[in-house]
């Protein structure tokens, strides 16, 4: 039945910035490094385009959002 499915969920109406990243980004480290900064990303993409939402971490410490 062509009409049995669930439509695209529209997405993207909120300011990127009242997003809290820390339940957004997964904090696993996929490789152990002696790094002093670490760089995650969420890997998000919207309408076929990369999303930008990043979270750096300075020496266990937040530093960028």
């Amino acid at each position: 039945d062509p009409k049995a499915f669930e439509g695209k969920i529209s997405t993207a109406k909120f300011h990127e910035a009242s997003f809290n990243v820390e339940n957004q980004i997964s904090f696993d480290h996929i490789f152990n490094t002696d790094e002093p900064i670490n760089i995650y990303t969420d890997g998000s993409k919207m309408d076929d385009r990369t999303g930008c939402e990043f979270y750096i971490r300075e020496n266990n410490i937040s530093t960028s959002e």
